[in-house]
């Protein structure tokens, strides 16, 4: 994350310090992109502390983030609406709106969409979430069961799936920020970020799906207890993320 951040960071800073006019269209995914690493960052030292709840709750920044760049370089005039967005109480465009635009296929709609609905339901301490949530939720069938702020054996795992996530995201950025870039690039003369600051942006991509794929393998053998402190809704969303 610390790489990342610093190629995304340095391939700005070189533009300003050249006082190259620079297209919205490349600066406005590179400083999401820069956004998403610095994220990553966090989230990891949270995992690391064992407070894998916390840092699920920076996750659904990190969800958000990569839709709006994921949308916007549908269209090269969104990127400048995002520049100028000033609406403090709404975000620039609505999660289901850019699912419907970024992804055709409805399984991929849904499992982002759960995946949404779960993150924000810890984020806001929703009691829906049961252990999720909280130190202790109880299950359709009665149960009281401890959450990962409590339950060692469950913190890790669930922390690994946590942080494996932001880094797909964080993945995800980087390779957004690299394709608007080139699309820049087709149609002009001059690219304004440079070959080396471009190949540190890629150099770490390929360790990170690794550790992305480690990451929730180490959670799947919990799964099972992790979901169904939330009942039939936390299993539901439990199936369509594996699958998927």
């Amino acid at each position: 994350s610390k790489k990342c951040h610093e190629a995304h960071v340095r391939a700005l800073v070189e533009c300003i310090k050249k006082g190259s006019v620079i297209s919205e269209y490349v600066w406005v995914p590179l400083t999401i992109a820069s956004r998403l690493a610095w994220s990553n960052r966090a989230v990891a030292m949270l995992v690391e502390k064992e407070f894998p709840r916390e840092a699920a709750t920076l996750v659904v920044t990190e969800l958000e983030l990569w839709l709006d760049m994921r949308y916007m370089i549908l269209d090269s005039k969104r990127a400048t609406e995002w520049a100028e967005h000033t609406d403090t109480r709404h975000p620039v465009w609505p999660i289901q709106q850019m699912l419907d635009s970024v992804f055709e296929e409805l399984p991929k709609q849904r499992v982002l969409k759960r995946l949404h609905e779960l993150l924000c339901t810890i984020k806001h301490g929703n009691p829906a979430a049961g252990a999720f949530a909280h130190d202790f939720g109880r299950g359709d069938d009665g149960i009281l069961r401890a959450g990962a702020g409590v339950a060692i054996k469950l913190s890790e795992p669930v922390g690994n799936a946590v942080l494996a996530v932001s880094t797909y995201f964080m993945h995800q950025g980087a390779l957004t920020a690299s394709h608007a870039i080139e699309l820049y690039a087709a149609d002009r003369d001059t690219v304004f970020v440079n070959n080396e600051a471009r190949r540190q942006m890629q150099e770490w991509q390929e360790p990170t799906l690794e550790f992305f794929w480690e990451g929730l393998n180490s959670l799947k053998p919990n799964v099972g207890y992790w979901f169904d402190s939330v009942g039939d809704w936390g299993s539901s969303i439990a199936k369509n993320l594996w699958d998927t």
